[in-house]
């Protein structure tokens, strides 16, 4: 009897046990060959669709949109529209401006800052009439929504004008400048009937 490489017991196939293990172990490598090219084809697709999109969102910026128009996001939630003063809306992205902060619409701490908060928008709504490109980071608030900057048609930033003009502050900031001691009164509320 020739050496195979074990001791072989009487049941045993007589087929050497090195032979049929390299079989096996050649099967098993074509299959996990084949499941890494696929898995690994399946990931260099993600990925580049991943770095597609983000490429589309920071550098493709949008035109100037001076037909367009620009509404308050109240009378049309669907279109190009503004929140408030930072904040706003552009073919179905919520955007909020990267770097500068306005007074609230919504959750005004008092009256000073509610009439402050729609003077903000409507200037925003002024300076984007003539035309405007938002340019993304790429990345997003804590709501979802993506961090842009407002550029005007002459170069400058929407935000930036907006503070010079005392209706905005830079961001991150700490508590409210909107509010001082003359009217720290709660804002008027609105009666519904």
């Amino acid at each position: 009897m020739a050496w195979t490489g074990h001791q072989r017991s009487p049941s045993a196939p007589a087929v050497p046990f090195k032979r049929r293990g390299r079989r096996r172990r050649q099967q098993q490598r074509s299959q996990i060959a084949r499941w890494s090219r696929s898995d690994l084809l399946v990931v260099a697709i993600a990925c580049a669709g991943l770095l597609a999109y983000a490429a589309w969102n920071r550098f493709v910026p949008s035109g100037p949109l001076s037909e367009v128009g620009v509404t308050f996001c109240s009378y049309d939630p669907r279109g190009n529209c503004l929140a408030d003063g930072d904040s706003g809306q552009h073919d179905g992205m919520r955007w909020r401006m990267v770097g500068f902060d306005t007074p609230e619409i919504g959750s005004a701490e008092c009256n000073q800052e509610k009439r402050l908060a729609f003077r903000a928008r409507s200037r925003l709504q002024q300076l984007m009439a003539s035309g405007y490109r938002l340019q993304t980071t790429g990345q997003y608030d804590k709501y979802g929504r993506a961090l842009v900057s407002v550029v005007l048609t002459d170069g400058r930033n929407a935000g930036r004008v907006l503070v010079d003009e005392g209706l905005a502050q830079l961001w991150p900031n700490s508590g409210n400048i909107w509010c001082d001691q003359r009217d720290a009164t709660a804002p008027e509320k609105k009666i519904s009937r």
